[in-house]
This record gives C-alpha cells, structure tokens and sequence, in this order.
C-alpha cells in the first residue's frame, strides 16, 4: 500500500492497518501528547495519544524523512567495529 491508498481509507481502517502491518521507530513527548512513530511499507506514521486522557487523537501520515528530526536525537546509534 502506498501513502495516497492509506490515506482514502477511514480512520477505522487506517488504525487496522497500522496495527497490522506498523514497525515501531520511536516515540517522544510533545505538550500534552505521548507521540510514537511507526514505519509501514515506504511510508511512516505517528500517533498522537493525548497523556492525560489516554486516548489516541490524532494520526499523521507522510514520506519526507525531513519530519524524522524530532526523532534523530533519540535514536542510539551504535557503530560497532571489530578487529580481525
């Protein structure tokens, strides 16, 4: 599925999707929202779970990896090397 597939689908359906078919990639803290994005085929998706209220509000699809800053800092990047 591309991102225009994803998006003609209702909310029901795109939150179906993401269950199923989502990878994990990180989460932050924005104001009053616990955020998590997801990697789903060539696209990404975030959700937006209001901390207070613990329901999810809001999500966010798209492709330009330039709206993955926010994330980068968090990411822990190990490069490992090994001597032969």
């Amino acid at each position: 599925m591309n991102l225009y597939e994803y998006n003609d689908l209702d909310e029901l359906e795109q939150f179906e999707y993401l269950c199923d078919n989502g990878l994990f990639v990180a989460d932050r803290v924005e104001g009053e929202y616990f955020i998590k994005l997801y990697q789903v085929d060539n696209f990404y998706i975030e959700t937006y779970r209001h901390i207070e209220h613990n329901l999810i509000k809001r999500m966010r699809s798209f492709v330009n990896t330039d709206q993955l800053a926010p994330y980068i800092e968090k990411l822990d990047l190990k490069l490992w090397y090994f001597e032969n």
